[in-house]
């Protein structure tokens, strides 16, 4: 396993972060990041085998993706917390 996962992680919070800026386009990029590795785990990828004959670990992508979201949550709860007390 590589560093993927904490990449697609930084890729998500990257993407909310600018929502309230740029609603079309962080929804659009979501969709597809979404989609793409939904589609990674029921369909072999094309691309699934890299150089050195080892295969892309598509479950630490979903666990990236996921991680990013609740990483971004928390910070949002953390955020209002301050802001109320």
């Amino acid at each position: 396993m590589g560093f993927s996962d904490t990449l697609y992680g930084w890729i998500v919070i990257g993407i909310l972060s600018i929502y309230s800026k740029e609603r079309w386009l962080s929804l659009l990029m979501l969709t597809f990041l979404t989609g793409r590795i939904l589609y990674e785990q029921f369909f072999p990828s094309p691309f699934g085998e890299l150089f050195d004959g080892a295969t892309v670990a598509s479950n630490s992508h979903l666990f990236g993706l996921l991680g990013g979201f609740l990483y971004f949550a928390f910070m949002i709860l953390l955020k209002n917390r301050k802001n109320t007390g």
